[in-house]
């Protein structure tokens, strides 16, 4: 077996090629000790699937027959590789037979708050199938009680005022055009870039803007998830930056999706039009332009525009109930993240006690 060095240069990660021909990433100090990882890797790659990994797969099989087009999303690549994982480690402490709500409370504190979150949404829906199907018998679904560590300190930048604007000058200035309205449409309806991905013209209807938010659909299912509406007429300039982007669109070769990039090169096979904007491509070119303004490795991201959009609502008044509704928060705790690290709106004291 022979491990390659990281095509990225990354220090301290080497590539693998499994017998599937698909390459796998190992985290060493030298290549000997890459090399011995490498081989217990294609040790496990080789061994029988275990009990929890086999249910796992029946799991996947059945979500994908049923939705066939969770294939192709990127999301859902990352949600299997996660169930798999947790199978796999599942399967050193006990058996689906013997199953005890114990032993997902001992898995769990392993694991940090971006695993945990990651990990939770299908996870819930696995054990939930596995429940009904009397495949393991527990007296409830246990990721229903069991907690979230909390967040790690942020490690970027907020966004200021001045460097919104300042990445909307450099973006035109470098002709990204698709950025420049990513930015905008972020900034006026505070959705995150997934969401801004995935929006068509056929999500403009009857002079509204519709979105249900693929986040809220991940964590709390179709039912109850978020859906948010915009009467265009009532929200002028999102309606001034909803006609360029169709201006843009139809130059982009008719692209039916509201953000749109022509790049001139052979389009990613993931890609359902060839000028469509891709979350990657939206952090890649807001990170090149930041980057010219803020010259430090934490740096905000595209994601912190949300958070600058949330912080302006509160001071136009907006109560924080109705912005974690627009943000498609469960809960106002959770928005209130958002909020740390801008400048606060002070309420005037209008009423006093006597002594």
């Amino acid at each position: 077996m022979k491990v390659y060095s990281d095509p990225k240069g990354r220090p301290g990660k080497w590539r693998v090629k499994l017998p599937s021909g698909k390459y796998k990433t190992i985290t060493a100090a030298s290549e000997a000790q890459a090399l011995q990882a490498a081989q217990t890797a294609l040790t496990e790659f080789e061994a029988p699937p275990g009990e929890w990994l086999e249910l796992a797969n029946r799991h996947i099989h059945r979500r994908e027959a049923g939705s066939p087009d969770l294939i192709n999303k990127a999301k859902w690549r990352g949600s299997k590789y996660m169930l798999r994982k947790f199978a796999n480690t599942f399967e050193l402490s006990c058996k689906p037979k013997t199953v005890e709500m114990t032993h997902f409370l001992d898995l769990w504190d392993t694991l940090t708050r971006h695993q945990q979150d990651n990990l939770r949404p299908e996870l819930n829906r696995f054990i939930k199938w596995c429940m009904l199907s009397q495949l393991i018998v527990l007296p409830s679904n246990p990721i229903d009680l069991l907690d979230k560590k909390a967040l790690p300190t942020k490690k970027r930048q907020r966004l200021t005022q001045g460097m919104f604007d300042g990445v909307i000058r450099t973006a035109r200035d470098k002709g990204y055009d698709g950025l420049v309205q990513a930015c905008k449409l972020s900034y006026l309806t505070t959705l995150r870039r997934g969401d801004l991905s995935k929006l068509k013209w056929d999500d403009i209807r009857d002079g509204a803007l519709f979105v249900t938010v693929s986040k809220s659909i991940a964590s709390r299912g179709e039912v109850e998830a978020s859906r948010l509406r915009w009467e265009l007429q009532k929200h002028p300039e999102l309606l001034q930056e909803i006609k360029e982007c169709r201006r843009l669109a139809a130059m982009n070769r008719d692209c039916p999706f509201v953000l749109s990039h022509y790049g001139g090169k052979r389009p990613a096979k993931s890609k359902e039009h060839e000028c469509q904007m891709t979350p990657d491509l939206i952090s890649k070119q807001f990170t090149e332009c930041i980057r010219e303004l803020v010259r430090t490795d934490d740096h905000p991201t595209f994601h912190e525009v949300r958070s600058l959009a949330a912080a302006n609502l509160e001071q136009r008044g907006a109560p924080g109930e109705d912005i974690s509704k627009i943000m498609a928060h469960t809960d106002e705790a959770t928005t209130e993240l958002y909020l740390v690290g801008h400048d606060r709106k002070f309420y005037d004291v209008n009423y006093s006690n006597t002594i």
